[in-house]
């Protein structure tokens, strides 16, 4: 860190300057109230997920004579509560005040005494008689660049406590100081898929008759899909300054649990959490299930449901059948998240869209020999690589086309696949022309702050091979950070120019001056090589202040 000192003849500031690295962004100090406006402080008076039957502001209250509820997660019907230690993040807007960004909200309650306590972590926030907006959101995430306008969303397996995103809002004053989030609603959408052996009468012919070893289930796009017409995505953002909030789908690719069970007559159930799909074309949309070293898949149905909302759940009961697996959709149902009750009917499993689902190879969609489909590929693959090959094995941040070159003489088509951060993000058929065949994927920019692994295979007698080695694509990063800033600064302050070069995330990245923890001025530089001016206030006290920039 570099450091300097100054003074002036009368009123001197010191100032100096280091690049720190701060999770969450930065966060601005509450000034004190402005004069003729009289401040009281804002409190959290309950929050909990929307309860069956549509709680409103009254009994769940604490100061009403509710009784505290710890969380509980009912299959198909109940109220998810939160419980000692869960955290919100939370945001205020509003005319007239700072505004205050991902502040960490605690629930203290360890199960005893008459009410729950939510602690709002740091400086108090000051309330007046205009009227602001606070966004409350949960689970509480510390990623680095995390804005109201793009808390991060994740696919996967549900987990109440880790992607199972909720929000609301509440309008606060200085004679309504106690915000309430009593009906916090999702921003994803969830899928439940229940697998079953069909029948529980054995000597029904029609029934499955393996093992029933599942060793995972996938959504995902059908493999014809282009990629701009993709629905199926592993993360996005939500954007919470917007009236009605906003998700921005990130990278497309399948969601997948690959947890393993035992297939029953009763059913297993696989519950995943997705981002909202406006539209589900029909034969677009896949389930793809792993048993017993097969892999089957069908389309989802679409006429009675066509879309999934957030907010929402979508049971779909999945039969496995005739002895060599195929997998027919029949019953779905749609719920809102934690309620009862079916606005849809039986599908016809009789209809061939509903059925189908031959046995498939689980990367990459060609059908399988056993059923009738393409001989497999013979020949020999000579040399494989990557074209042209990344210096030092290391991917730039913004990604950019790589090509897959295999040389060698063989029939039929090879399936060469890219993955991105483990996940599968690409697959390509190559094949042979003259002795060789290229490939060509596009690795998509890094929106994150780690790097992370990009591989390239392609398979060959049921084994996919790595081509080369792993490469490593860089996340963003500030490669220098400049500040104008004179090694004396006057006492009346001055505007000073913070400029950062390196890869930025598109909504720019924070930057400030403070002075002993309190901060003074703050500001956003909006692309590399811009500079993002601060203006350093004036120093109307007769002590010397140490100034320091950071992003």
């Amino acid at each position: 860190m570099k450091q300097y000192r100054m003074r002036t003849v009368t009123v001197a500031m010191t100032y100096m300057f280091g690049a720190v690295l701060l999770a969450g962004g930065c966060t601005r100090e509450e000034s004190a109230a402005p004069a003729g406006r009289e401040a009281v402080i804002l409190s959290i008076a309950e929050a909990n997920y929307g309860a069956l039957g549509g709680a409103r502001r009254t009994g769940t209250s604490p100061a009403d004579g509710g009784t505290p509820q710890t969380r509980a997660i009912v299959d198909g019907g109940g109220s998810t509560f939160f419980t000692d230690g869960d955290r919100l993040g939370l945001f205020l807007r509003g005319d007239g005040y700072e505004d205050v960004d991902n502040r960490i909200v605690q629930l203290d309650y360890p199960g005893e005494g008459p009410q729950k306590k939510w602690k709002i972590t740091g400086e108090a926030i000051p309330l007046y008689a205009d009227a602001a907006t606070v966004t409350a959101y949960f689970p509480y995430s510390d990623a680095y660049g995390l804005t109201m306008s793009a808390v991060p969303l994740n696919s996967g397996p549900y987990d109440v406590n880790t992607n199972d995103v909720v929000w609301q809002r509440d309008t606060v004053h200085s004679t309504h100081t106690q915000a309430m989030f009593l009906e916090m609603q999702h921003a994803m959408t969830r899928v439940k898929i229940r697998l079953n052996r069909g029948t529980s009468d054995t000597s029904d012919s029609g029934d499955y008759t393996g093992e029933g070893k599942i060793t995972g289930v996938r959504i995902a796009d059908a493999g014809d899909v282009a990629a701009d017409d993709r629905v199926v995505y592993l993360d996005g953002t939500l954007d919470l300054t917007q009236a009605t909030p906003v998700v921005t789908p990130g990278w497309p690719d399948a969601v997948a649990d690959k947890s393993e069970k035992t297939l029953t007559a009763e059913g297993v159930l696989y519950d995943l959490l997705l981002l909202p799909v406006d539209k589900i074309d029909a034969g677009k949309v896949m389930l793809e299930v792993e048993l017993d070293g097969k892999s089957l898949s069908a389309p989802f149905p679409v006429d009675a449901v066509d879309k999934w909302e957030a907010g929402k759940a979508y049971t779909y009961e999945v039969a496995v059948r005739n002895g060599a697996a195929q997998v027919v959709f029949g019953k779905a149902t749609v719920t809102p998240w934690n309620d009862g009750g079916s606005i849809s009917g039986d599908l016809d499993p009789s209809k061939p869209e509903y059925g189908g689902g031959d046995v498939q190879d689980w990367g990459d969609n060609e059908w399988g020999a056993e059923e009738g489909g393409d001989e497999p590929v013979t020949g020999e693959i000579a040399d494989a690589s990557l074209v042209p090959p990344p210096a030092d094995n290391v991917i730039p941040a913004e990604g950019g086309e790589y090509s897959v070159r295999l040389t060698g003489n063989w029939t039929g088509s090879v399936s060469v696949r890219m993955s991105v951060g483990g996940n599968i993000g690409g697959l390509l058929h190559a094949v042979c022309s003259n002795g060789a065949a290229t490939v060509t994927f596009v690795v998509p920019t890094s929106a994150s702050y780690d790097s992370r692994t990009v591989t390239f295979e392609y398979r060959w007698n049921d084994e996919w091979k790595q081509i080369g080695t792993d490469y490593t694509q860089q996340g963003y990063n500030v490669a220098n950070a400049t500040c104008n800033a004179p090694e004396t600064i006057p006492g009346q302050g001055g505007t000073y120019s913070v400029t950062l070069t390196g890869v930025l995330p598109a909504e720019g990245v924070q930057v400030r001056a403070l002075s002993d923890g309190t901060t003074l001025v703050t500001g956003k530089v909006s692309a590399s090589g811009a500079a993002c001016s601060l203006a350093v206030p004036a120093n109307r006290t007769t002590a010397e202040r140490m100034i320091t920039f950071e992003y």
